[in-house]
């Protein structure tokens, strides 16, 4: 029996995943949520609904970890009483590390680190994963399984993890912003602003595809692209001007602090 503790945004992704892809059926899964009404719409799909944190903990060999970082301390002194030796735990939370998860446990425990993103909702995920070989090869392999139903799965060593958060866990957010300035200043210019996104979500598609299939580098791509003389090269030296790049450089850096200030609260 696979378990989910918290039925969000990213464990429902999971979980709709696993059925969607017959990776397991609704029966083999079981779920709590604090908010019974986060995981009513997976008891209507056929999964087990746990009374609470200890009972699924009891009933599961595996238990995903869908929470938040915040609220690990009192979720896992819940499970703590428990002989969780042969159980596996996979936690997604940015910035809490294996050694903090076993302290607040009290106990040795298997654990996977995943570090997933927000278009894993639409099966187009770019996960980052730490599977020590503690963990059993079967337990390992399904679990990366499961990742890569719902996109690209990277394997990486647990001292990578805060950093990774900056590069595919909190990025799609860096897309979005870039996305809503570009639609703005479409729209501030006269463009129909269902037209500008229509657009635009296009070009960073056809964009994406180009720098998977080219074997030129980004900034040979962005060279290509700038006709000397002409417009976009204007657009690139305004976002010289500004020094994106560091600005870019230091969101990245503030991200990956985070993570870290996570792991020590």
């Amino acid at each position: 029996m696979t378990g989910f503790l918290g039925t969000g945004n990213m464990g429902g992704a999971i979980i709709n995943g696993m059925l969607s892809s017959d990776i397991l059926k609704p029966s083999c899964i079981t779920v709590y949520d604090a908010d019974p009404k986060a995981s009513e719409r997976f008891l209507k799909l056929g999964c087990c609904i746990a009374r609470n944190e200890a009972t699924l903990a009891e009933l599961c060999d595996i238990i995903f970890l869908c929470i938040k970082p915040q609220v690990f301390p009192d979720v896992l002194a819940k499970l703590s009483s428990l002989d969780l030796s042969d159980k596996l735990i996979v936690t997604i939370a940015a910035g809490v590390p294996t050694a903090k998860i076993r302290s607040l446990l009290g106990q040795q425990v298997k654990i996977i680190r995943v570090m997933p993103n927000a278009p894993l909702m639409v099966s187009k995920g770019a996960s980052a994963i730490y599977a020590p070989d503690t963990v059993e090869e079967d337990k390992k392999r399904f679990v990366i399984d499961v990742f890569s139903k719902l996109g690209v799965v990277s394997l990486i060593d647990e001292s990578q993890m805060n950093e990774i958060v900056c590069v595919n866990g909190s990025s799609p957010a860096y897309v979005y912003y870039f996305v809503d300035a570009m639609v703005e200043s479409a729209v501030s210019q006269g463009i129909d602003r269902d037209e500008a996104f229509k657009l635009i979500c296009a070009v960073f598609e056809g964009s994406i595809e180009m720098l998977r299939n080219s074997s030129l580098s980004p900034k040979e791509l962005i060279k290509m692209v700038c006709s000397p003389g002409g417009t976009t090269i204007e657009s690139i030296k305004c976002f010289d001007a500004d020094n994106v790049y560091k600005t870019i450089d230091d969101a990245m850096k503030a991200c990956t602090k985070r993570s870290y200030e996570l792991g020590a609260d």
